[in-house]
């Protein structure tokens, strides 16, 4: 939504379809109705349970008076906008105050929208704050964390892992002076996290300002891409970072070249981030996607059969498996007077196996695959099993496939009940 095209700012709205037949493709939504007032820097977040997006504030006009203070909603399924505002706005108490390149991101614990930072009027804000505010759909509320903020700031990168709660928010600029400082929000409190190598530092700067982030859930990595440095005249080179919990690791040359203040976002059903716009000696209106080489993938094949308990037998995945991390799957249905073993069969194909297991087996169970390698055994508790494998952290072990399968033993009565099978394709993050 919004922007700046170089000829004005912009009242649009329009929305990414990573699915289109015959590639991504933009949609102008055109929404019904009141629109909000052109804007750019303004703070946006989707809220997913509700099925909105949330826009805070942002520049209407020149000057500090041209600082907005309002809340917008979109709502996704009338395709029209609500002015959300308060009718009698206390700043700092009911709303934000007037603020410009405030952050925010939509907090899946939660279930509300968090905003940090930003650039003030000077009247009703300070000219760059610190402050840590949430909108659950009806009104804003002004969190006070338990022990620290980060410093002051505007021009921030912010993202959310829904996986583990978790919020960063990193970089920035405050006095003139471009961050490059990492910070996690838990719900309750903010924590600096120190790390080794510092993105875009570059003798001059230690850090930089309206960069992109991004958070891979696929992948598990905070991914960060270029921003500006101060006086916005040059931008910081085009390289990717990603964030592994403890440090940023620089994957290079995206490609796509440098840019500042680009739209930035993961959409988890393509596990691809995406990245809009931007600019760099001139407005952009290129979109570019980015994904790993080797994308770790589980599937599932064939059918368990009736187990012990009378219900069927079925392995799913917990995780993917990626290199240097321990894959784990579970498998329900099973009985309590049992036992589990898991057989792995590995190949650089899939080559799934369908033979009856006659004797031992119990009618209707077949083994799926080879049986390169048993894991066991496991007791059930509460009616399932659960299976691990873990994997060296070996990047020649990128796109190996191999098939796990887990059977139900009962040795009192010598007998077997087998799952589904699944296929595994390691990844590499």
């Amino acid at each position: 939504f919004g922007g700046n095209s170089g000829a004005g700012r912009l009242d649009e709205l329009w929305r990414l379809d990573p699915f289109a037949v015959g590639g991504a493709t933009w949609t102008n939504m055109a929404p019904a109705g009141t629109l909000p007032a052109p804007r750019q820097g303004h703070g946006a977040a989707y809220d997913v349970a509700r099925g909105v997006l949330v826009v805070f504030g942002g520049r209407t006009a020149s000057g500090n008076t041209g600082i907005s203070a309002e809340t917008w909603e979109w709502d996704s399924v009338a395709n029209t906008w609500s002015d959300k505002t308060p009718a009698v706005p206390v700043y700092g108490v009911n709303t934000p105050a007037h603020l410009e390149n405030a952050t925010m991101v939509y907090d899946f614990n939660a279930n509300h929208c968090l905003m940090f930072g930003g650039r003030g009027n000077g009247t009703s804000a300070a000219m760059e704050t610190n402050e840590t505010w949430s909108w659950d759909g009806t009104s804003w509320t002004l969190i006070t964390p338990l022990t620290t903020s980060p410093p002051v700031r505007r021009n921030s990168a912010m993202a959310h892992d829904a996986a583990s709660g978790t919020t960063m928010v990193w970089g920035g600029i405050a006095a003139g002076t471009a961050l490059g400082d990492t910070w996690l929000w838990d719900g309750s409190d903010w924590t600096n996290i120190p790390t080794a190598t510092i993105p875009f530092a570059n003798g001059t700067h230690n850090g930089s300002l309206l960069n992109g982030l991004a958070f891979d859930s696929t992948r598990e990595r905070f991914l960060l891409t270029s921003g500006a440095y101060p006086g916005g005249v040059a931008t910081s080179g085009d390289d990717t970072y990603e964030f592994d919990g403890t440090d940023w690791i620089n994957r290079g040359s995206s490609g796509m070249g440098s840019k500042y203040d680009a739209a930035h976002t993961f959409i988890e059903a393509a596990g691809k981030t995406y990245r809009f716009g931007g600019y760099n000696g001139g407005h952009q209106n290129q979109t570019w996607e980015y994904q790993t080489p080797s994308v770790a993938t589980t599937n599932s094949y064939g059918t368990g059969c009736v187990g012990q308990s009378g219900n069927v037998l079925a392995l799913a995945a917990d995780n993917a498996p990626w290199t240097g991390d321990t894959w784990s799957g579970t498998c329900s249905g099973m009985g309590s007077a049992s036992l589990a073993l898991a057989a792995w069969g590995v190949s650089t194909v899939a080559v799934p196996l369908d033979v009856a297991l006659p004797g031992f087996g119990q009618p209707g169970c077949t083994l799926l695959n080879s049986a390169d390698a048993i894991l066991g055994p496991v007791i059930p508790a509460a009616g399932s099993a659960t299976i691990s494998l873990p994997l060296p952290a070996n990047a020649t072990l990128a796109g190996l496939q191999f098939h796990a399968q887990l059977a139900e033993i009962d040795f009192s009565l010598a007998s077997a009940w087998t799952s589904n099978g699944i296929t595994l394709t390691i990844g590499v993050r």
